[in-house]
Protein backbone atom coordinates (compact mmCIF):
# COMPACT_ATOMS: atom_id res chain seq x y z
CA UNK A 1 0.00 0.00 0.00
CA UNK A 2 1.53 3.32 -0.97
CA UNK A 3 1.76 6.35 1.32
CA UNK A 4 -1.07 8.25 -0.34
CA UNK A 5 -3.47 5.33 0.05
CA UNK A 6 -2.51 4.91 3.73
CA UNK A 7 -3.02 8.63 4.28
CA UNK A 8 -6.44 8.51 2.61
CA UNK A 9 -7.43 5.47 4.69
CA UNK A 10 -6.36 7.25 7.88
CA UNK A 11 -8.43 10.30 6.95
CA UNK A 12 -11.42 8.13 6.10
CA UNK A 13 -11.11 6.25 9.39
CA UNK A 14 -10.81 9.50 11.33
CA UNK A 15 -13.84 10.99 9.55
CA UNK A 16 -15.79 7.82 10.25
CA UNK A 17 -15.25 8.11 14.00
CA UNK A 18 -11.97 6.27 14.44
CA UNK A 19 -11.01 2.57 14.32
CA UNK A 20 -13.37 1.65 17.18
CA UNK A 21 -16.49 3.22 15.61
CA UNK A 22 -19.49 0.99 15.01
CA UNK A 23 -20.71 0.42 11.43
CA UNK A 24 -23.66 2.72 12.16
CA UNK A 25 -21.32 5.51 13.32
CA UNK A 26 -19.14 5.05 10.26
CA UNK A 27 -22.16 5.13 7.97
CA UNK A 28 -23.43 8.33 9.66
CA UNK A 29 -20.02 9.97 9.36
CA UNK A 30 -19.85 9.01 5.69
CA UNK A 31 -23.29 10.49 5.06
CA UNK A 32 -22.30 13.66 6.93
CA UNK A 33 -19.13 13.94 4.85
CA UNK A 34 -21.14 13.48 1.65
CA UNK A 35 -23.61 16.18 2.73
CA UNK A 36 -20.79 18.57 3.58
CA UNK A 37 -19.10 17.85 0.25
CA UNK A 38 -22.35 18.51 -1.62
CA UNK A 39 -22.85 21.77 0.30
CA UNK A 40 -19.28 22.85 -0.46
CA UNK A 41 -19.89 22.12 -4.15
CA UNK A 42 -23.04 24.30 -4.10
CA UNK A 43 -21.22 27.12 -2.32
CA UNK A 44 -18.28 26.83 -4.70
CA UNK A 45 -20.62 27.07 -7.70
CA UNK A 46 -22.38 30.09 -6.20
CA UNK A 47 -19.03 31.80 -5.60
CA UNK A 48 -17.89 31.08 -9.15
CA UNK A 49 -21.14 32.56 -10.48
CA UNK A 50 -20.73 35.66 -8.30
CA UNK A 51 -17.09 36.11 -9.37
CA UNK A 52 -18.11 35.86 -13.04
CA UNK A 53 -20.89 38.40 -12.49
CA UNK A 54 -18.55 40.85 -10.76
CA UNK A 55 -15.95 40.49 -13.50
CA UNK A 56 -18.63 41.26 -16.06
CA UNK A 57 -19.76 44.33 -14.11
CA UNK A 58 -16.15 45.52 -13.73
CA UNK A 59 -15.58 45.15 -17.48
CA UNK A 60 -18.76 47.09 -18.25
CA UNK A 61 -17.62 49.82 -15.85
CA UNK A 62 -14.20 50.03 -17.53
CA UNK A 63 -15.87 50.33 -20.93
CA UNK A 64 -18.24 53.02 -19.66
CA UNK A 65 -15.37 54.99 -18.11
CA UNK A 66 -13.42 54.77 -21.38
CA UNK A 67 -16.42 56.09 -23.36
CA UNK A 68 -16.87 58.91 -20.83
CA UNK A 69 -13.20 59.91 -21.06
CA UNK A 70 -13.36 59.84 -24.86
CA UNK A 71 -16.44 62.06 -24.82
CA UNK A 72 -14.87 64.46 -22.33
CA UNK A 73 -11.63 64.74 -24.30
CA UNK A 74 -13.25 65.22 -27.71
CA UNK A 75 -16.32 67.29 -26.88
CA UNK A 76 -16.50 70.55 -28.82
CA UNK A 77 -17.35 72.46 -25.62
CA UNK A 78 -15.35 73.23 -22.52
CA UNK A 79 -16.13 70.62 -19.88
CA UNK A 80 -14.93 70.08 -16.34
CA UNK A 81 -15.61 68.02 -13.25
CA UNK A 82 -15.70 69.64 -9.87
CA UNK A 83 -15.37 68.30 -6.33
CA UNK A 84 -18.05 70.41 -4.65
CA UNK A 85 -16.99 69.52 -1.13
CA UNK A 86 -13.41 70.73 -1.60
CA UNK A 87 -14.26 73.29 -4.30
CA UNK A 88 -11.55 71.99 -6.61
CA UNK A 89 -11.64 71.09 -10.28
CA UNK A 90 -10.79 67.42 -10.80
CA UNK A 91 -10.91 67.27 -14.61
CA UNK A 92 -10.86 69.78 -17.44
CA UNK A 93 -10.80 69.12 -21.17
CA UNK A 94 -8.52 70.76 -23.73
CA UNK A 95 -11.26 73.06 -25.06
CA UNK A 96 -11.79 74.58 -21.62
CA UNK A 97 -8.06 75.01 -21.05
CA UNK A 98 -7.65 76.65 -24.45
CA UNK A 99 -10.63 78.92 -23.84
CA UNK A 100 -9.40 80.05 -20.41
CA UNK A 101 -5.73 80.24 -21.35
CA UNK A 102 -4.64 78.01 -18.48
CA UNK A 103 -2.68 74.79 -18.75
CA UNK A 104 -4.53 71.77 -17.39
CA UNK A 105 -2.34 71.75 -14.27
CA UNK A 106 -2.98 75.45 -13.66
CA UNK A 107 -6.70 75.05 -14.20
CA UNK A 108 -6.94 72.09 -11.84
CA UNK A 109 -5.27 74.11 -9.10
CA UNK A 110 -7.94 76.83 -9.28
CA UNK A 111 -10.96 77.36 -7.10
CA UNK A 112 -14.18 78.25 -8.98
CA UNK A 113 -14.28 81.61 -7.22
CA UNK A 114 -10.91 82.41 -8.86
CA UNK A 115 -12.51 82.17 -12.30
CA UNK A 116 -16.11 83.30 -12.11
CA UNK A 117 -17.60 86.75 -12.38
CA UNK A 118 -19.51 87.90 -9.32
CA UNK A 119 -22.90 87.02 -10.86
CA UNK A 120 -21.73 83.57 -11.98
CA UNK A 121 -20.12 82.92 -8.61
CA UNK A 122 -23.44 83.70 -6.94
CA UNK A 123 -25.25 81.16 -9.21
CA UNK A 124 -22.48 78.65 -8.54
CA UNK A 125 -22.85 79.00 -4.74
CA UNK A 126 -26.64 78.62 -4.95
CA UNK A 127 -26.32 75.46 -7.04
CA UNK A 128 -23.58 74.09 -4.78
CA UNK A 129 -25.75 74.63 -1.68
CA UNK A 130 -28.66 72.77 -3.31
CA UNK A 131 -26.50 69.82 -4.31
CA UNK A 132 -24.78 69.55 -0.94
CA UNK A 133 -28.21 69.69 0.75
CA UNK A 134 -29.30 66.71 -1.33
CA UNK A 135 -31.72 68.72 -3.44
CA UNK A 136 -32.02 68.28 -7.18
CA UNK A 137 -30.09 70.78 -9.27
CA UNK A 138 -30.88 69.59 -12.76
CA UNK A 139 -30.40 71.35 -16.02
CA UNK A 140 -27.49 72.93 -17.77
CA UNK A 141 -25.79 75.89 -16.18
CA UNK A 142 -23.52 78.32 -17.94
CA UNK A 143 -21.07 80.46 -16.04
CA UNK A 144 -19.16 83.52 -17.17
CA UNK A 145 -15.47 83.63 -16.35
CA UNK A 146 -13.45 86.73 -15.58
CA UNK A 147 -11.22 88.28 -18.09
Amino acid sequence: MDRLQRFWNAISTWQAGGPDASPEERHGATQNTEQQTAELARVSQALQTEIARRRSVEEALRESEARYRLLLEHAPAGLYELDLTNERFTTANDVLCEYTGYTREEFLSLNPSDLLTDESHKRYLQRQAKILAGEEASGTVEYTIRG
